[in-house]
């Protein structure tokens, strides 16, 4: 995978860094009036720098109710998502859930969303 050893560049890109702080000064307005939040989400880059962020995570390899993981994740992924977002038909995948047991004794549930949706989480949660 040698596309992956390239990605330590996108991770520092100027560009998309730059797009946040503009993001970021945008909230500190009095206005409380964002603008470019679904562009710099759907920008391919951006997915990336968020991919490079969670796939060292616990569960990050965890499989989804497809099966699929961030193992072996390709970079048209990333352009795929990312026009799905542009084109308003991205939509996450239905979670996996299970039962954890809890310290009174019963059982409460905990929906697994797919790996790689929680791309795109990690995206929001970067620009919230």
């Amino acid at each position: 995978m040698l596309w992956m050893t390239k990605l330590s560049g996108f991770f520092t890109n100027n560009m998309i860094t730059n797009k946040i702080k503009d993001i970021q000064e945008q909230v500190g307005n009095d206005d409380r009036k964002v603008t470019g939040l679904s562009d710099a989400l759907a920008d391919p880059e951006f997915l990336i720098q968020c991919w490079v962020k969670i796939r060292s995570k616990q569960g990050a390899l965890t499989p989804s109710t497809d099966g699929e993981t961030l193992d072996g994740i390709d970079t048209e992924w990333f352009n795929r998502t990312a026009g799905g977002m542009r084109n308003g038909s991205f939509s996450f995948r239905p979670s996996r859930r299970v039962y954890i047991p809890k310290k009174s004794g019963g059982k409460r549930p905990l929906a697994i969303p797919s790996p790689r949706d929680k791309i795109v989480q990690e995206g929001m949660k970067q620009l919230w």
